[in-house]
């Protein structure tokens, strides 16, 4: 009877153990992704397209304004400082 119960401890221990590992492992990953995020916005605010352009895929479906379209990470990287390029020169904007 002895030998069961630190048997059935261990067990608990471990499974433990392996809660907290994904938790803070989910922490982890939660922590990086607002890194990325921040690092998105902050290139989107100050207009910089190559910045957000590395978090492109190799095609993309861009939406600007009324023009829809899907564009390789190049043609968007493009479209999108000729973007910044134009409200950043718009009185009005």
């Amino acid at each position: 009877m002895a030998r069961s119960l630190p048997s059935k401890v261990d067990k608990k221990m471990k499974n433990f153990i392996t809660l907290l590992g994904f938790i803070i492992l989910s922490f982890g990953h939660t922590y990086a992704q607002n890194d990325i995020l921040d690092e998105i916005a902050g290139s989107l605010r100050s207009g910089d397209a190559h910045s957000v352009s590395r978090y492109f895929g190799n095609t993309i479906d861009l939406t600007i304004i009324t023009q829809e379209e899907v564009y390789s990470k190049v043609q968007a990287e493009q479209i999108l400082k000729d973007f910044f390029l134009k409200i950043t020169q718009d009185p009005f904007l």
